[in-house]
C-alpha cells in the first residue's frame, strides 16, 4: 500500500494492485450517524395550556386585592376591625405621577404607604396601585397631618382614585378614615389644625 494513503485507512488493494478500489469506510457511529440531523426528536411538552384555567384582569385585580385584605386583616387582628368604625372620607390629590410606572382605572383602590426614610420629606406618603407598584405619593400638605394619624394608629385610611386614571400630573383620591370610636376626636382635631376637614359618613 503507498505510504501517503495508508494512513487514511479506506484504501483496498487487491492482486498486489488497484484492483480491489476505493471502499467507503464505515462510520463507527453507525449507518445512522449521516442521518443524524433529520433523527433528532422534537422536544415533547406536557398536556396543552389549553387546559388550564384562565382569568380575567379584573378577577386577578380582585383576588389580589381580597388577599391584601386578608394579610391586612391578619396583621391587625380581627378584634381591631370588628370595633373599627367609619369616622369619615375627605378627598386628597396624588402627585409626582409622572415620575413612576403604576397605573390605575377610574373607581380603583390604592394603598397608602408611609415613608419615614423618605429622604426629601420625612412625612412622605406613597400611593401604590392593587399590584403593588407606585403611583405617586399624597400631596405634602396633606402627607404631614396624614403620616401623624398613621404612624399613632389613629386611623386606617382607605383610598379610592374616582376619576383622572388618565391624568398626567396629579389625580384625586377619595379617603376614608376608619377606627376605634375612641379615636376619632384626635384624628378629626389633627387634620381640622392643617386645614382639613373630614366629611360625616
Amino acid at each position: 500500500m503507498p505510504r501517503r494513503f495508508r494512513r487514511w485507512g479506506n484504501f483496498r488493494g487487491g492482486g498486489g494492485g488497484w484492483g480491489g478500489g476505493w471502499k467507503k469506510k464505515k462510520s463507527r457511529y453507525g449507518s445512522s450517524y449521516n442521518n443524524f440531523s433529520r433523527q433528532v426528536r422534537a422536544p415533547t411538552y406536557g398536556p396543552s395550556t389549553s387546559a388550564l384555567p384562565t382569568i380575567s384582569l379584573s378577577q386577578a385585580i380582585r383576588d389580589l386585592t381580597d388577599d391584601t385584605v386578608d394579610m391586612a386583616t391578619v396583621a391587625m387582628g380581627d378584634d381591631d376591625l370588628d370595633h373599627e368604625v367609619l369616622f369619615g372620607t375627605m378627598r386628597g390629590n396624588i402627585v409626582g405621577i409622572r415620575y413612576y410606572t403604576g397605573e390605575v382605572n377610574n373607581n380603583e383602590m390604592v394603598s397608602l404607604v408611609r415613608e419615614p426614610h423618605n429622604p426629601y420629606d420625612s412625612n412622605a406618603v406613597r400611593v401604590d396601585n392593587v399590584m403593588g407598584v407606585q403611583v405617586g405619593h399624597i400631596k405634602r400638605e396633606l402627607a404631614r397631618p396624614l403620616a401623624y394619624v398613621l404612624d399613632q394608629g389613629l386611623a386606617r385610611v382607605e383610598g379610592v382614585v374616582p376619576h383622572g386614571a388618565l391624568n398626567i400630573f396629579t389625580m384625586p383620591v377619595d379617603l376614608s378614615f376608619w377606627g376605634r370610636p375612641e379615636r376619632k376626636e384626635e384624628t378629626v382635631k389633627k387634620l381640622n389644625h392643617h386645614g382639613y376637614k373630614i366629611k360625616p359618613p
